[in-house]
């Protein structure tokens, strides 16, 4: 057994390792399975950059000499570029620091293989050597995977319509937050059920599926159309205007809804209810805008088929009733 009896002795075995590492230390660097940068400061200089990385960025070895080069080259976002640029900035200025960690970033950047990518950029700053090390790594699927988890959260898997939580997230992130003027209109298909069951499933869904094509190409871009389930839809209408602008919507929606459409060799007309209710002048927050909604939707459909109606509580101006 070996026995350290001084600090000289001491300094010495703890630098072994390090006296070891350092002849190997690219080889270790080339082998690591992320990408590696190493820029000279303040120059901005790319003194190192890995295999990895090269694969990663899709382009030949040594073809980044600077890192002006490589921002400009393959940013895909002027902001992003930037955002980096004053990142390393600062950081560089930091005062009386040995090191400076850089805050973690997901990057979009045009690879030299002419694919667009996301990549995960950290770093740090080593103030006495002045170095700038980076690491990367390619996230591409795993946002790809991210934004595929989303779809199947917010959308309808029938119909590719938002769904119920879509439209909860809608209100809170475009409506809510600046209280903008918003008609909720809550729509019931009239004799589904018996559709569904005598031509079958299949035509079933492919009926919702028309008819949510149909609602979407009968209202705006920035307005919403969502399915709720079943034979039920919802229309978000963004700024409507006034009431009679809404109500020249609801006839639109109930006249195309209307028009005939053919399903497994048999044609159709539907027809469906309505129950309307418009935000800020008619409710004040979302559980009361879609309950007074509801309300009128179940008043439309004691009324008759192809009815629609407006909420029974009113708390702004007096509104047209619509049939």
């Amino acid at each position: 057994m070996t026995v350290i009896s001084s600090e000289t002795d001491s300094a010495a075995s703890m630098s072994l390792p390090l006296k070891y590492v350092l002849p190997h230390l690219e080889q270790v660097m080339c082998a690591m399975p992320i990408g590696v940068l190493w820029v000279q400061l303040p120059e901005g200089q790319v003194l190192f950059s890995n295999p990895a990385f090269d694969q990663i960025f899709g382009y030949p070895k040594g073809r980044f000499t600077s890192l002006d080069q490589l921002l400009e080259e393959t940013m895909r976002f002027d902001v992003q570029r930037e955002q980096l640029r004053q990142t390393w900035v600062d950081a560089a200025a930091q005062v009386g620091q040995r090191c400076t960690a850089l805050p973690g970033r997901e990057l979009d950047i045009w690879s030299g293989e002419d694919e667009f990518k996301t990549i995960l950029q950290n770093g740090k700053v080593l103030h006495d050597q002045q170095l700038l090390v980076m690491t990367y790594m390619d996230i591409t699927s795993i946002r790809q995977n991210h934004q595929l988890l989303r779809e199947y959260a917010y959308k309808d898997p029938l119909t590719g319509l938002a769904n119920r939580r879509a439209l909860k997230e809608w209100w809170e992130r475009e409506i809510w937050p600046e209280k903008h003027s918003v008609a909720l209109v809550l729509i019931d298909l009239d004799g589904f059920k018996p559709i569904n069951d005598r031509l079958g499933h299949t035509a079933g869904d492919a009926l919702l599926r028309r008819l949510g094509e149909r609602l979407t190409k009968t209202v705006r871009d920035r307005d919403l159309v969502c399915r709720l389930g079943g034979d039920e839809f919802v229309v978000m209408l963004r700024r409507p205007g006034n009431a009679e602008t809404v109500a020249t919507v609801c006839a639109r929606i109930a006249h195309n809804l209307h028009r005939a459409i053919q399903i497994e060799g048999e044609v159709l007309h539907i027809q469906a209810c309505m129950g309307v209710c418009q935000f800020p002048e008619q409710a004040l927050d979302w559980d009361s805008l879609f309950h007074r909604a509801d309300q009128a939707l179940y008043a439309a459909k004691a009324s008759g088929r192809g009815t629609w109606l407006w909420a029974p509580e009113r708390v702004g101006p007096e509104l047209p009733t619509g049939d």
